[in-house]
């Protein structure tokens, strides 16, 4: 148990066998993938998903693709530069297989009642690929220092309340003096994926 003196909560986490297991089926090699990035991912709802909330199924991105991205600025900074980079072209190879279904933002309305298996390799290509993808280009893009403090920012405007996708266009917008909507109209609304 992690305590956090600030507000005097506690955090307790569960990791069950498949963290651990990747033999043990498809699904468990997913989230095996290194089970300090499982810790950390988990770790990360805290903030994105328990702190910055989504106000519905069509910005689950705010809480699974901002806490994916965030658990892999940990592993660059624990374990180096390479393991992150191994990360970001998974997210990209994940993006690609999913991205000519839905946008991010109908992620979770992907519906195959033939094809259950299928319909969570999309959502989760888009959720915990596409999404984090994006947010590595755009970290990119801005530079180290704006991009955490856009991250910092972001979950002190929205502590203890909802944001949306329009919000993080806007304060990426205010911190670099750049229009980011049509980067987000492309990419996240639409079925695009930078380089």
């Amino acid at each position: 148990m992690t305590s956090f003196p600030s507000n005097d909560r506690w955090l307790c986490l569960f990791i069950t066998q498949e963290a651990f297991n990747p033999i043990m089926g498809d699904a468990n090699q997913l989230f095996s993938g290194g089970v300090n990035h499982r810790f950390a991912h988990e770790i990360a709802h805290q903030y994105w998903g328990t702190v910055v909330k989504s106000p519905g199924p069509e910005e689950q991105w705010l809480e699974e693709s901002f806490a994916e991205y965030c658990a892999a600025l940990f592993i660059r900074d624990a374990k180096g530069k390479s393991d992150y980079e191994m990360l970001v072209a998974r997210w990209k190879s994940r993006a690609k297989l999913a991205n000519d279904v839905v946008p991010i933002a109908l992620a979770n309305r992907i519906d195959m009642p033939n094809d259950r298996e299928m319909e969570n390799e999309y959502r989760t290509g888009l959720l915990y690929g596409k999404g984090p993808y994006l947010l590595s280009v755009l970290h990119k893009e801005v530079g180290e220092e704006t991009f955490l403090t856009f991250l910092k920012s972001y979950q002190k405007t929205f502590r203890w309340k909802f944001g949306t996708t329009k919000h993080v266009a806007g304060l990426l917008g205010f911190l670099t003096k750049k229009d980011y909507m049509p980067f987000f109209e492309a990419n996240y609304w639409g079925m695009g994926l930078p380089r």
